[in-house]
């Protein structure tokens, strides 16, 4: 349950503070977790959420009934909160500040508890040290602890499409700094209407120790799919291996791709519309790590910068 003033009878945009109902939105998620993995969530599964505002104030989030596609996983929540104030200022289209929590999970064969980990790849402020106004671009500058607030809705399972740049969190922020997400539908336009790239107009391995300081272990990436229908003209059947989905992010030409491909690595996997609870337990036949893990003959910190 979520318990607040909710502004559900003022401007629910968020546009305008209304005194005394700062919250904007009021939202809870149940997901699928497995292997450390947020693998998508119930909305959109055929689950039928009830959401209850009640005279209190509070707002009441019941799934009443299971969820198809997640019988092998874990359960957990998340929640997420959006705030106004009076003298907001509008940003890239956003109007208030969020702030998201997650549960732990509950197993749904014992009903144990699963602890939720996050396998952080990047520093905490990797993100804030550039995206540090509250009315940053996208759900109101929820960057803090490098992104945490961004997985209940962008990571392996929930399948974004966004701007068709690329799928899951690592990926699509690789795609959107370095690939071509940086000029996609969505990005800023000049005084003709033409797409600007952000300031990492092309791929820069310096670049990658703003995020990476802590160096990068391809050996540590859980082998599990992502879905890419970002990959795939929004083909929602589609998968991706998870180091080849990172690197095709950037590396996105023909001769990249094949290389990958080559050596296991895929886009374009056909793995069914993922309801049938078992795609995020197939393992994938990419061998990348073999060659460019840390310290191997090609390792990735060869050509790129992960030292400050």
């Amino acid at each position: 349950m979520i318990t607040g003033i909710y502004n559900k009878d003022g401007d629910t945009t968020g546009a305008t503070n209304v005194i005394g109902k700062p919250i904007v939105y009021a939202g809870a998620y149940l997901h699928g977790y497995y292997n450390e993995s947020i693998v998508g969530r119930f909305a959109g599964h055929g689950s039928n959420e009830i959401k209850t505002d009640n005279a209190d104030g509070s707002r009441t989030h019941c799934f009443p009934t299971p969820s198809s596609g997640f019988d092998q996983a874990s359960i957990m929540a998340s929640a997420r909160i959006s705030l106004s104030y009076t003298g907001w200022v509008q940003n890239d289209g956003e109007t208030s500040m969020s702030f998201t929590a997650y549960s732990d999970a509950v197993d749904q064969t014992t009903g144990e508890i699963v602890k939720y980990e996050r396998r952080l790849a990047v520093t905490n402020d990797s993100c804030t040290t550039c995206h540090n106004s509250e009315t940053n671009y996208h759900k109101n500058g929820a960057y803090n602890n490098g992104g945490v607030d961004c997985v209940a809705c962008h990571n392996n399972g929930q399948d974004r499409s966004a701007a068709n740049s690329a799928p899951g969190f690592g990926p699509m922020v690789h795609s959107m700094h370095w690939g071509i997400g940086n000029s996609l539908s969505g990005a800023k336009t000049d005084a003709d209407g033409n797409n600007i790239a952000n300031s990492a107009t092309a791929l820069n391995a310096i670049n990658c120790v703003s995020c990476h300081a802590d160096g990068i272990d391809l050996n540590a990436i859980p082998n599990q799919y992502i879905r890419a229908k970002a990959f795939n003209n929004g083909d929602q059947t589609k998968m991706a291996s998870p180091i080849t989905a990172n690197c095709f992010a950037c590396h996105n030409g023909d001769q990249a791709l094949n290389h990958m491909e080559l050596n296991g690595g895929e886009i374009s996997a056909e793995k069914g519309l993922g309801n049938d609870g078992t795609w995020f337990t197939q393992p994938t036949g990419e061998s990348c790590a073999t060659c460019h893990a840390e310290g191997r003959s090609f390792g990735i910190e060869k050509y790129h910068k992960f030292e400050r």
